[in-house]
């Protein structure tokens, strides 16, 4: 099993322009004679095959991948305790709650106060998607106005990676991949309604009107049916 245990994201620093069908086939994929590196077959791999064979490879692997795998998070498998590997626990238990009670019915036993948490913050899981972030004080001229907000995967219930937005008389804005971006439009524009069109491959585009300087609710971006969608596969060094 593989030491890492945190949340990667997976995407392609650099898509190879090799031809998969030239590289010599071998018991992972295929060899590319180019970089002398073996590159494996992801495309018919589930997520906790990806996440162990990525980390224990330290994001240096080259593989092939459909779009679909790409620009998203993989989560490390629960750790489940065998039966066998429990049984010291269990009998480390059992013996403290036989002490336990044994102290109870003891008159001399001095009886602990209960721990008190305090404001002591809490742990965050490690396992959940990483929030967007929240947009940072920037010295701004004062003829901009700035707006921001999120998007999100609605089939995967994560935030959306690396989409496009398109904002009506100022140009094209990209998100990155925590589904957080930011829209600066001119001062003169202030009060108006401006048209967003947001896309991503293999999604359906979403349109969204807006005032600049006010709050933007959560886009939610939904994948296009199977039959609709076009089918790329990228070969490259993957990263996370």
């Amino acid at each position: 099993m593989s030491s890492y245990q945190k949340p990667i994201f997976l995407t392609l620093h650099d898509p190879c322009g090799n031809d998969w069908d030239k590289m010599t086939a071998c018991d992972t994929g295929r060899f590319c004679s180019s970089c002398a590196k073996n590159v494996i077959d992801f495309t018919d791999k589930g997520p906790a095959f990806i996440y162990k064979t990525i980390t224990e490879g330290k994001g240096q692997v080259c593989g092939r991948f459909d779009d679909t795998q790409l620009n998203r998070y993989y989560y490390p498998e629960p750790v489940t305790a065998s039966f066998f590997r429990a049984r010291p626990l269990l009998l480390a238990f059992a013996l403290g709650c036989l002490v336990a009670a044994l102290q109870t019915g003891s008159a001399n036993t001095v009886r602990r106060q209960p721990h008190v948490l305090g404001d002591r913050p809490l742990i965050e899981n490690p396992l959940k998607p990483i929030p967007a972030p929240e947009l940072a004080e920037k010295q701004r001229s004062v003829t901009w106005i700035t707006s921001a907000g999120n998007v999100y995967d609605g089939n995967r219930s994560e935030p959306m990676s690396y989409g496009m937005i398109k904002v009506e008389g100022v140009g094209y804005v990209y998100i990155n991949r925590h589904g957080y971006y930011e829209i600066e439009v001119p001062l003169s524009m202030a009060g108006q309604t401006i048209d967003l069109q947001f896309t991503a491959f293999n999604y359906w585009p979403v349109k969204r009107h807006i005032i600049p300087g006010q709050p933007i609710k959560d886009v939610i971006m939904h994948r296009k049916p199977f039959f609709l969608r076009k089918r790329v596969r990228l070969t490259g060094c993957v990263g996370f």
